[in-house]
Order: structure tokens, then sequence, then C-alpha cells
């Protein structure tokens, strides 16, 4: 099974405050521990799984179909403490689809470091 591509190891995430628009960048670790999501009020937690430079779905799962950042996408988990919210992955290229659906934030993939 492919983990993705593996010469990335942060993501950089917006997370925009659907109340009054305010934002703020947030860098996680992609394979490594959660994290907490601020400024949401809620003990919400995010882990980054895998990252996909050119995300693609095929027989075997997902896999990157080159190392170029043609369709990223980040494979994470949310967490509200033991309870899990999401599990799905944010797109670079395409936000709103199959998004995060939570009532006080909004999620975006801006960047992945090496």
């Amino acid at each position: 099974m492919d983990m993705g591509t593996t010469n990335f190891t942060k993501a950089v995430i917006r997370i925009i405050n659907k109340k009054d628009e305010t934002s703020k960048l947030l860098e996680i670790p992609i394979g490594g521990k959660k994290v907490a999501l601020e400024p949401s009020e809620e003990k919400l937690m995010i882990q980054a799984i895998s990252f996909y430079s050119d995300f693609a779905i095929g027989t075997m799962g997902p896999h990157s179909r080159s190392s170029e950042l043609r369709n990223p996408a980040l494979k994470v988990v949310i967490t509200d403490g033991k309870k899990e919210l999401f599990s799905g992955y944010l797109f670079g290229k395409f936000p709103d689809q199959h998004a995060f659906e939570h009532n006080k934030i909004k999620l975006k993939l801006v960047d992945v470091l090496k």
C-alpha cells in the first residue's frame, strides 16, 4: 500500500474562523503526532496521516501519480477528545471537495514543506 509522497515532512493548513473570517496558519507534521487546532474553543486535534503530491485513487487505493504538486492532498484525522469527527482529505487545489464540515472553523491545505 502506498503511504503517499515521503519527501515532505510538514503540511501548512489555514484555519478559518467562520464567524469573523479571521484565520491563522498551522504547521503539522506529516505522519506525526496530533496537533491542537486553534482558535477553536473546542479540544479539536488534527493528525496528518500522509501526503499525496498528485493524488489519485486506483484499485490499490490512494497513491501519487507523480512527485509534482499537481493534485496535492493531505490525509487527516480530526478528533474531539476521543471522538473521531473526520477522516478524509484536505485538497490543495479543491478545498471544498469532501471538506471537513464544522460549524465554527474551515480548513484549507496551503503548502507542504520538505
